[in-house]
């Protein structure tokens, strides 16, 4: 542009292209060029388009990262570009409190649970937007009274009431502090409506969760055992009907690692010595009408190392760390005869419970992303 915006060389539609493709924290930056770019880069359209463009091009994962030397850092960003993968903190992050749990990520917005475990009192929850440094306090639970203590969380955004929920699973605690073999409270948090209400909770009662939670389509899924038998079992969670669902496992041997591969519940289970196969979750129908689950298998990997997987997948891709997290390797799922090898800036670090993520300008007052 020559003279400023009143009369840009470029048509509108081009200047929208070429915006959408740079990080936020440009993008606010440019908010002050005119008033133009400013009323374009707040629009519901250009966030929308915005957020769609780094879903499919600029996913990256936030993650805990555990360091020999440090200890916990508090939530960063791994980014895996070309054959490097670069650890980036996050101001909004470091700024908080040195315990920090990751609940879940939806839209660019991040849930974290605040405090201690072993707290007698429920740990408050954060919702932030990591790239505009947008924060907003959760309201407590009205059973913040020392009984119940959080056994998982998750969050994410429904498309079908659009709106954020953050789910809590608790169990009660006895005078001691440890933990009944038992759920004894679900609640679900409502950004909508800016409060908490319990839900039925009666078939997972007797549930012991094993996993940070994913979501797909519209549902949370975590992994759990039933008390006594310890036989594995794939817990569901409706976001739109808010009601619990189980999902029998047929594989007997121990998952290693549980999330989502190509929009389904997926999971790594080891089949050799450091040597993997990926098994995903896909939904069928039976003669009654109902739906049925089939579980297939999607990859096995052909390389033995001592090797770390993590999921999430990125890009269809398994993430694998040395033990030391100075080097890995992604094994392309699509093409199983490729291996690469990658550089890390994680020397002597572990990665500790990772989602994906992507930086967008989405606000938690706004549920319009579809």
């Amino acid at each position: 542009m020559a003279t400023g915006c009143e009369n840009p060389r470029l048509p509108p539609e081009i200047v929208t292209d070429i915006l959408k493709r740079l990080r936020v924290k440009c993008l606010i930056r440019f908010q002050s060029v005119c008033k133009d770019w400013r009323n374009l880069l707040n629009s519901p359209s250009f966030i929308k388009e915005h957020h769609h463009h780094s879903i499919h091009n600029n996913c990256l994962l936030i993650c805990h990262i555990f360091h020999r030397t440090d200890g916990f850092w508090p939530p960063c960003l791994l980014r895996c570009e070309k054959e490097t993968v670069e650890v980036e903190r996050l101001p909004v992050m470091d700024s908080l409190r040195p315990v920090t749990e990751l609940v879940g990520s939806s839209n660019g917005l991040v849930c974290v649970k605040l405090g201690y475990e072993f707290d007698y009192h429920p740990r408050s929850h954060l919702l932030l937007n990591p790239a505009t440094r947008e924060v907003r306090q959760v309201p407590k639970s009205t059973n913040d009274h020392g009984i119940f203590c959080a056994v998982d969380s998750g969050f994410w955004y429904s498309h079908v009431v659009r709106d954020y929920k953050i789910v809590t699973i608790h169990r009660a605690r006895n005078p001691n502090g440890d933990d009944l073999p038992c759920v004894d409270l679900v609640e679900v948090f409502s950004l909508r409506t800016g409060s908490w209400k319990e839900v039925e909770f009666g078939i997972i009662r007797f549930i012991d969760f094993n996993s940070e939670s994913v979501t797909v389509n519209g549902a949370m899924f975590w992994f759990g055992r039933h008390f006594g038998d310890l036989r594995g079992v794939i817990v569901s969670f409706d976001l739109t009907t808010e009601v619990f669902t189980l999902i029998s496992i047929p594989f007997s041997t121990s998952i290693y690692e549980f999330g989502v591969y190509e929009n389904k519940v997926a999971m790594c289970l080891p089949y050799n010595l450091h040597e993997y196969e990926l098994w995903v979750l896909e939904e069928g129908s039976c003669a009654s009408g109902g739906k049925s689950w089939v579980w297939t298998q999607k990859y096995r990997t052909t390389e033995i190392s001592p090797l770390f997987l993590q999921l999430p997948l990125l890009r269809n891709e398994l993430v694998c760390y040395s033990a030391m997290g100075d080097s890995g390797f992604l094994f392309n799922t699509t093409a199983t005869s490729t291996l690469k090898k990658f550089a890390s800036s994680l020397s002597d670090s572990y990665i500790l419970g990772n989602f994906f993520y992507v930086e967008s300008l989405v606000s938690m007052c706004d549920t319009y992303i579809e």
